[in-house]
């Protein structure tokens, strides 16, 4: 089972409830995130922990799904395509203004909002695809995907 704690309903005759234990098996976003990142690193350190909420990563992860795939049989989009994308959500202009990340210490990049974010991605990006994964480490406490030696 999942960090998520298990908690299994039991019927009349005090039998576990194969609806409810399956409605524990559903994560959220962030947990899911959570566990691909410990397959990546051995060991998810304070600088690795997502800073935004549960409702603006998945707002972002919807955004991300909309775009197309690019060519390449991957799981990835068009970086132009995916920053003309989020500019122009209205969700996302929204929130730009508030804070996506909180160093606390974690990191020399300094507190960030969702624009400031946004803009550091479009300088520190040089290819032209993108897959989730790489978006998400922007949003740690550490503000930026970890290099092939520090992984």
């Amino acid at each position: 089972m999942t960090q998520t704690q298990k908690i299994l309903k039991k019927d009349a005759n005090g039998e576990e409830d194969p609806e409810a234990e399956a409605a524990n098996e559903i994560k959220t976003l962030m947990e899911s995130e959570k566990e691909r990142r410990l397959q990546e690193l051995p060991k998810l350190r304070a600088a690795d922990q997502i800073d935004i909420s549960e409702k603006q990563l998945q707002l972002l992860k919807d955004i991300f799904d909309s775009i197309p795939r690019a060519t390449g049989g991957k799981d990835a989009v068009n970086v132009l395509t995916f920053f003309l994308t989020i500019r122009k959500d209205p969700q996302i202009r929204a929130i730009n203004s508030a804070i996506a990340r909180d160093p606390e210490g974690c990191s020399r990049v300094q507190r960030e909002t969702f624009q400031e974010v946004f803009d550091r991605m479009e300088r520190e990006l040089q290819q032209k695809q993108v897959d989730w994964s790489v978006i998400v480490e922007f949003f740690t406490k550490r503000g930026r995907p970890l290099s092939k030696d520090e992984i």
